[in-house]
């Protein structure tokens, strides 16, 4: 009975091979009936013989090799008989691949009328049933190999963009003078002078402690003739501004993200006359021409929204606005209201690491 079997076996291996199919015959394993039920001599013998019978059938069309043990089993084919109400008994077949059921077939006899035709009836439909589902199969070694390519890829996930934008450190120097309004603080306070300028110049170290939110260490640098500290003084003294600061910084993340930071600063202006005098609002010189002076302690504030390309991970262009507020008191001949200075366009490059 073993060799029609094995016949067809080899006959599909050749066919694949002759075609290039990558498969093999699905190795089956036959168990022993398990009989949980009290049977006549003829019952117990056709339970018994039921695994044999099984495999003829299912070889007719559909080959596959057999084999002596579940463990180098693909599918396991198993019957088993148990006892019923009634005086009768109840026959499974199952389908077994991986410890999961994957088809059962079941009838009920009557214990005293078990006759070959009825059983043998059951056999050849359970038997067409179970054929397709019993093919060739992918040899075990390649199957583990595909297998483990697919948990490679389920444990090695493509990172998602917001997560490589997020890096702690964040180095950005700002040109924030292309185009500005200034308060005109010499005699008509109440206007504005507008400018063209890479000055000033901000660099800012960011650490974010959290995705959106960080803290920022900045240097403030200017060198300008645009503000009037005495009483018609512009263009005749240029003012020297260093300004160290702290400050809050949130963003979002995205290749396309947004930023707002909030800058206090404690610094110091140099004013130097360089073509005329300084003088007050009652006309008294208060800084000749060629000489300079240092302001006392100064404080500024500064809020800056912006938006970021982020080009790559690591490298960022930045375009915003900036409102800075220079408190007044910085000279002793200077008590006019904090100096405004509005930037329209201010340009950022950024590096992340």
């Amino acid at each position: 009975m073993l060799v029609p079997v094995l016949a067809l076996a080899f006959t599909a291996a050749a066919g694949a091979q002759e075609t290039g199919l990558d498969k093999i015959p699905r190795p089956v394993y036959f168990p022993a009936a398990k009989i949980e039920a009290s049977l006549d001599a003829e019952g117990a013998a056709l339970v018994a013989g039921a695994p044999e019978m099984l495999a003829t059938l299912i070889a007719e069309s559909q080959p596959f090799s057999r084999t002596d043990s579940a463990d180098s089993a693909r599918s396991v084919v198993a019957v088993s008989a148990a006892a019923a109400a009634s005086g009768s008994v109840t026959v499974d077949i199952e389908l077994i691949e991986g410890g999961d059921v994957k088809s059962r077939s079941t009838r009920g006899f009557a214990v005293s009328s078990m006759d070959l035709a009825s059983f043998q009836d059951f056999l050849v439909g359970t038997a067409a049933r179970l054929a397709p589902s019993l093919g060739p199969v992918e040899p075990l070694a390649r199957a583990l190999d595909v297998s483990t390519q697919r948990e490679f890829v389920r444990v090695s996930p493509q990172k998602d963009p917001a997560e490589e934008l997020d890096k702690r450190f964040d180095l950005t120097v700002w040109a924030s003078g292309l185009l500005r309004a200034m308060d005109s603080t010499g005699v008509d306070k109440n206007s504005f002078y507008f400018a063209l300028d890479i000055l000033p110049l901000i660099a800012e170290a960011r650490w974010f402690f959290s995705p959106n939110l960080g803290v920022h260490l900045s240097f403030y640098f200017n060198y300008t003739n645009a503000f009037d500290f005495g009483n018609g003084s512009r263009y005749k003294a240029y003012g020297l501004f260093l300004f160290p600061g702290a400050g809050l910084i949130f963003r979002t993340l995205g290749e396309v993200s947004g930023e707002v930071g909030f800058t206090f600063s404690l610094g110091w202006i140099r004013l130097t006359a360089a073509s005329g005098d300084v003088v007050d609002r009652l006309g008294a010189v208060v800084l000749a021409q060629g000489s300079s002076a240092w302001s006392d302690l100064t404080a500024r504030l500064r809020v800056s929204p912006a938006v970021s390309w982020n080009i790559t991970p690591s490298v960022a262009i930045k375009a915003g606005l900036g409102l800075d507020l220079v408190f007044p008191r910085m000279f002793p001949w200077y008590e006019d209201s904090p100096l405004g200075d509005f930037q329209y366009l201010t340009v950022g490059a950024a590096y992340r690491f």
